[in-house]
């Protein structure tokens, strides 16, 4: 069960960081992003290619959408994470915090994604 105190919750994201994708590890990720990219296209603004993706982890959804031509920015809780996704996107904005605490403006972002798992 996941933690419901922030600490906690940062303390076992950042336990799983080093194993999360092995464990994950059957996910196609690529074929997800395509998905995405249909989706937002057709459904989707016309408000340019940047994206969210909330509760990223390690960052391969947005290593498939960058290729797609979209310009991710991550945001998770845990900094363990976070440096996972920064070996695989170094130059991509990655922001930690709490979800439930995160402010946005709308139209900021036309596109925000989170997936699979349970968001913290």
């Amino acid at each position: 069960m996941i933690p419901a105190k922030t600490t906690e919750r940062r303390e076992f994201y950042s336990s799983l960081a080093p194993y999360y994708d092995q464990i994950y590890g059957f996910i196609d990720y690529r074929k997800q992003a395509r998905l995405f990219d249909i989706l937002f296209k057709r459904f989707g603004s016309s408000g340019g290619k940047k994206l969210l993706d909330l509760c990223c982890g390690t960052g391969s959804h947005m290593v498939y959408l960058k290729e797609l031509g979209y310009v991710p920015t991550g945001f998770d809780i845990s900094a363990d994470m976070l440096a996972v996704a920064r070996q695989k996107l170094p130059y991509t904005p990655l922001i930690q915090g709490d979800l439930r605490d995160l402010k946005l403006s709308v139209g900021l972002i036309p596109y925000c994604i989170a997936v699979q798992r349970k968001c913290s």
